[in-house]
């Protein structure tokens, strides 16, 4: 006796596919839900993604054994080391550059 292939139709779909039309919306509208929230998580991905033209080129290769050692101190990535220097910076010199910038 041959195997029946069931991979193309699956025959209790129409069994009771048409007894529960309902269902059939609710897939139809959880389908089109999902596919919506694909739409706007990849839109908020394209939003966030930089481009080479937003980064700056910084030469700290002599520094990088600090850097390192400084940032698993502090438990974080060299990169957020670095941006938490900057804003302590930013703090501390706050109205100079406030001055510098309406020049």
């Amino acid at each position: 006796m041959a195997k029946k292939d069931f991979s193309r139709i699956n025959p209790t779909e129409k069994f009771f596919g048409a007894a529960h039309p309902e269902q059939e919306e609710q897939k139809e509208k959880t389908d089109e839900r999902e596919q919506e929230e694909q739409v706007q998580k990849s839109s908020i991905a394209s939003k966030k993604k930089k481009t080479n033209s937003d980064y700056l080129r910084l030469d700290i290769y002599d520094y990088k054994e600090y850097l390192t050692t400084m940032a698993g101190f502090k438990r974080t990535s060299v990169t957020k080391y670095i941006q938490s220097l900057i804003r302590a910076d930013m703090q501390q010199n706050k109205d100079t550059f406030d001055k510098l910038k309406n020049i």
